[in-house]
């Protein structure tokens, strides 16, 4: 059984990117991509429960942050992990820093094969 992440992100190319590198084969992940919080809240109303949530920090309808306190604030989705992405420069990580550190985030640019590691250590692939 594969291990579900949710990727909400509105950049394309990126997203691209991280799908092709999470379904290689010798990875276990199956990825819903969506490109703004109000498709994520729409996946997650209709019983989609991801083990893993990374989350892009700056969006157009909903930033980030907005997502993660309604996931937070809701009793079904306040346990699903969730993992901030942040782009370089955008100011986020001194607020990461200072606020929320009982979660993760990942400042992109990033090297993709490490992603994959810590992912692996983060939540194991089934039977990985």
């Amino acid at each position: 059984m594969k291990r579900k992440i949710l990727l909400v992100d509105d950049d394309n190319k990126f997203t691209s990117s991280i799908k092709n590198r999470l379904t290689k084969p010798d990875n276990n992940y199956e990825i819903t991509s969506v490109n703004n919080g109000t498709k994520c809240f729409g996946l997650l109303d209709n019983n989609y429960t991801p083990d893993l949530i990374l989350l892009d920090v700056t969006m157009p309808d909903l930033d980030g942050i907005d997502v993660f306190k309604k996931l937070k604030e809701n009793p079904s989705w306040k346990k699903i992990p969730t993992v901030f992405l942040i782009d370089d420069g955008d100011g986020f990580n001194e607020f990461f820093v200072n606020n929320i550190l009982h979660e993760d985030y990942i400042v992109k640019p990033f090297d993709q094969d490490v992603f994959v590691n810590w992912l692996k250590k983060r939540i194991p692939s089934a039977g990985g």
